[in-house]
């Protein structure tokens, strides 16, 4: 019997196989793990919907696999017990079988089957008339000596560096993975949908700096990231254009009443962009444990189809890693990305003093068709002062 590779829902049409839990011969229960397989969204269990034995597994670990797809062959234990049943009743001697094959059938010899596109040479006779003469032969012979000559030569000529090089060239492919081709389509999008335009510009962090140190002594732990998204957020409701959507088709604009907010997470797979819902709504402590729910969820490929969906607004944080500014790419469907850098202290004066202070490089992307340069520096300007 066979198990074909089941609709996992989603609108997935294809996965990659990244794990095997079975092997032929293998005696496995009903709703035991078969293997996991790697969607676009996710990595997803496949369970066996039969109790039985593992007759054959025609894929590898790496294989892509559509939805219709033969995963495996099996024999399900009700036939099992069938073929193990001796007769009640003898019956009539039989011929004997050519040559068993497995416990589901016997096949034929490949040899003895009629039109299986073998030769008999025995009954063949030669048409001596057909037959090419010595002079022909002589030719022909001549002609494919030749061609040989030809390719010694041109084989000698080839230098065995440039041979080795070109070898390895041509072994030095890899297909991309599903998340990376979902990236890219991503990419692709935002490109031709959208016409980017990049603000930069430095925040002054130093009250930022003194909320988060107070409330650590009061025994709350957020993130610095966590304390900007709350006034990001605040920031996208005092300028309803900016958390919004663009509908080229009817040229209209789409205003969302929650923010949404989509988290950029760096992962082994590639970048995944969960999302906070109403994040509006949040304080800094339950931003920072919905950021730290995400970020575990998407670095071990369990995020669901809803923890990916309906963002408004996009925030990117590669501060984390070190950068300092960047371009950050729109979310498809978003009209804003804020790009949060490393955080350092500065010199400089206020009034006759020189003063140390601590800034945030910040990146601030959005699409120019919607958002005008002079609306970008007063957003930049608000979110300065709500985050102080």
């Amino acid at each position: 019997m066979q198990f074909k590779f089941p609709d996992v829902g989603e609108g997935i049409h294809e996965a990659k196989i990244v794990h095997i839990n079975v092997k032929t011969g293998d005696n496995i229960e009903k709703d035991q793990i078969i293997c996991e397989v790697e969607t676009d969204k996710s990595v997803v269990e496949i369970p066996s919907p039969f109790s039985g034995t593992v007759k054959d597994i025609p894929h590898q670990i790496g294989d892509t696999i559509h939805v219709g797809d033969l995963l495996l062959e099996y024999v399900s234990n009700d036939q099992i017990e069938t073929t193990n049943q001796k007769p009640e009743t003898p019956t009539a001697p039989q011929p004997e079988p050519k040559k068993e094959g497995n416990v589901v059938g016997s096949l034929e010899d490949a040899d003895s089957t009629p039109g299986d596109g073998t030769f008999d040479f025995s009954s063949y006779t030669p048409d001596t008339q057909a037959a090419p003469s010595n002079t022909d032969r002589k030719a022909e012979l001549a002609e494919i000596q030749k061609h040989e000559t030809a390719e010694e030569k041109i084989e000698q000529s080839i230098d065995p560096t440039n041979k080795e090089q070109t070898q390895a060239t041509t072994n030095n492919i890899e297909n991309l993975s599903g998340i990376r081709k979902v990236i890219a389509k991503n990419m692709r999008q935002t490109r031709d949908n959208t016409v980017t335009v990049t603000h930069f510009d430095e925040i002054d962090a130093d009250r930022l700096v003194a909320k988060r140190t107070e409330m650590k002594k009061q025994g709350t732990k957020v993130s610095y990231l966590s304390l900007v998204i709350e006034a990001y957020c605040k920031a996208l409701k005092e300028y309803p254009n900016f958390n919004a959507s663009y509908d080229q088709a009817n040229e209209q604009l789409i205003k969302h009443p929650d923010v949404n907010m989509a988290i950029a997470v760096d992962t082994e797979d590639g970048l995944m962009v969960p999302v906070i819902q109403n994040c509006e709504n949040l304080n800094p402590v339950g931003i920072t444990e919905a950021i730290i729910n995400l970020a575990e969820k998407a670095k071990s490929r369990k995020l669901n189809a809803s923890d990916q969906q309906g963002s408004t607004a996009c925030i990117t944080n590669y501060g984390s890693i070190g950068g300092k500014f960047a371009t950050p790419v729109l979310n498809p469907g978003n009209i804003v990305n804020l790009g949060i850098g490393s955080m350092e202290e500065k010199i400089g004066f206020k009034g006759e003093h020189i003063h140390s202070h601590t800034i945030i490089p910040i990146s601030f992307s959005y699409d120019h068709q919607i958002i005008d340069g002079a609306e970008a520096a007063r957003f930049i300007k608000r979110l300065e002062e709500l985050i102080n």
